[in-house]
């Protein structure tokens, strides 16, 4: 392997799938909103930052695995 497949490898973008990706950019928006444009940012930012949070890749916080950190908070 490579050092670059590796470190792909290492940081979990290998596993991401395109719905955690649309997520993620959903997040990053309304992060931006809040954030830069000061649209509601008391109610957008926790919910950007849960959003980013619950789709990293290979990080076992997603709901819908048994066991896994929000599945258990849900």
């Amino acid at each position: 392997m490579t050092l670059g497949q590796n470190i792909l490898d290492g940081i979990g973008l290998a596993h991401m799938d395109f719905y955690q990706a649309i997520m993620i950019l959903i997040a990053i928006a309304f992060m931006y909103l809040s954030i830069v444009k000061k649209y509601e940012p008391l109610l957008l930012l926790p919910l950007a930052f849960g959003m980013l949070i619950a789709n990293i890749p290979v990080a076992g916080l997603p709901a819908y695995d048994d066991g896994r950190l929000l599945h258990c908070l849900y």
